[in-house]
């Protein structure tokens, strides 16, 4: 019968004589988790060395990496001198399945980019937040990618308007809540304080910017990550970000 594993991949599991459902199971790759039940995770992999995924004379940096668990890759995103790159690999051996390539943000200005895997698409696999200097001060701008890092034609401004800086953004994706929560560190406030919004995949906002940390120290670089059955919690206050 059909089923979905631990490892959230589609799997299967057999009936026994005396009719019970043996372990939902599915063929082991390289994913960190247990895919065929046999007790330890990625049995039969080895983890091997580096594979340069450019080779530039410009700096690659700020990398972000996301798990596409329907197709069994993983997204890359890197900043590289003006412009942001995407790139894929199979988690099954490493191998390429999307070679490196700009990713063409009419306008922009971009930086720092973060990656979350959205579901299996067409159109919206990746959800892609980075942080942009086109007004002459950082901003905090999202967009979809397709499995191939191509972006969609719309990029929303998710930080509001004001003086200070808005940068060093983090995404994650809810399935239960349909949302991109997006945190960054905003400097309109004094001192700096952590602020997010929610946007959908079709990169409307449901939750404008709002401040979800505040106080009187610095608040900075911020991360966010989702949970399978509670909303998006922060590792500063997880109490505070329910609301999103």
């Amino acid at each position: 019968a059909a089923c979905t594993n631990l490892c959230r991949r589609a799997a299967t599991q057999s009936c026994s004589p005396a009719c019970a459902l043996g372990a939902c199971t599915a063929a082991e790759i390289c994913n960190n988790c247990d895919d065929d039940a046999s007790g330890g995770a990625d049995s039969g992999y080895a983890i091997g060395g580096g594979v340069n995924l450019r080779n530039d004379i410009a700096a690659s940096n700020n990398p972000s990496i996301a798990y596409n668990s329907a197709d069994g890759e993983f997204g890359i995103v890197w900043a590289e001198g003006a412009e942001l790159y995407f790139a894929a690999r199979l988690a099954s051996n490493g191998n390429s399945a999307q070679a490196a390539t700009a990713i063409t943000l009419a306008g922009a200005s971009p930086a720092r980019p973060r990656i979350a895997y959205i579901g299996s698409g067409p159109a919206a696999v990746y959800g892609l937040v980075w942080e942009d200097r086109r007004a002459g001060r950082a901003q905090v701008y999202a967009t979809t990618l397709t499995i191939n890092g191509a972006p969609a034609a719309t990029q929303t401004l998710v930080s509001a308007a004001g003086a200070g800086q808005q940068h060093a953004p983090d995404v994650a994706w809810s399935e239960a809540a349909s949302l991109l929560g997006i945190v960054w560190q905003d400097d309109n406030d004094s001192p700096d304080n952590i602020h997010a919004a929610g946007v959908r995949p079709d990169l409307t906002i449901s939750n404008l910017d709002h401040a979800i940390e505040v106080g009187s120290v610095y608040r900075r670089e911020p991360a966010i990550d989702s949970d399978p059955v509670e909303p998006e919690r922060t590792p500063y206050d997880p109490s505070m970000y329910e609301a999103l």
